[in-house]
C-alpha cells in the first residue's frame, strides 16, 4: 500500500515540476520575444514626412535652445554644489539632470540636428530609435549621462 502512495505522490510531484518548468520557459520565451519587438526599429515609411516647425528645425534656433540648456544646467550644477558644500542634503534627480542638460546643450551647440538628412535617410525628421540617431548625438547623449552620474558620485562621496 505504501509503495502505491509513494509512486503516486512522486509522480504527481514530477508532473508539477515539469508543468512549472514548461510554464517558466514559456514565459521566458514570451518575454524575450516582447523585448526583441521592443528594440526592433519601426519600418521606414516610403513617403517623406512634411517639414515640421521651421523655427525648431533651423540650426540657429537649435543652438539658442542648447545655449539656454547649457546655462540652466551649469547654474543648476553650481547651485547644487553650493548647497552640498554648505551641508544641505543632495537630491538625486537634480544631481544627474543638471549636468546632463549642460552637456546635452553643449552637444546641441556643436552639432545641431540635421532634419533634412534624417528625413532623407529614414523618411522622418526626428529619430525614434537609437539606431536612427546620428553618431554625434549618440556620443553626446552618452557623455551627458556619464557626466550626470559622475556628478552624483562626486556629490555623494564628498
Amino acid at each position: 500500500m505504501w509503495e502505491i502512495k509513494t509512486v503516486l505522490i512522486v509522480g504527481a510531484f514530477l508532473v508539477l515540476i515539469v508543468t512549472f518548468f514548461v510554464l517558466v520557459v514559456r514565459q521566458f520565451l514570451f518575454a524575450a520575444r516582447r523585448a526583441q519587438e521592443f528594440f526592433q526599429a519601426p519600418p521606414v515609411s516610403k513617403e517623406f514626412e512634411p517639414p515640421g516647425n521651421a523655427f525648431i528645425e533651423s540650426p540657429l534656433s537649435q543652438r539658442l535652445i542648447a545655449l539656454l540648456m547649457v546655462g540652466a544646467g551649469a547654474f543648476g550644477t553650481m547651485w547644487l554644489w553650493h548647497q552640498a558644500l554648505r551641508g544641505n542634503e543632495v537630491r538625486f534627480v537634480p544631481a544627474i539632470l543638471f549636468p546632463f542638460a549642460a552637456v546635452l546643450g553643449l552637444g546641441g551647440i556643436l552639432f545641431p540636428h540635421d532634419f533634412d538628412a534624417q528625413r532623407w535617410k529614414y523618411g522622418r525628421g526626428k529619430p525614434r530609435t537609437w539606431e536612427e540617431m546620428p553618431t554625434p548625438m549618440k556620443v553626446y547623449v552618452t557623455l551627458a549621462l556619464c557626466a550626470g552620474l559622475v556628478n552624483l558620485w562626486a556629490l555623494m562621496s564628498r
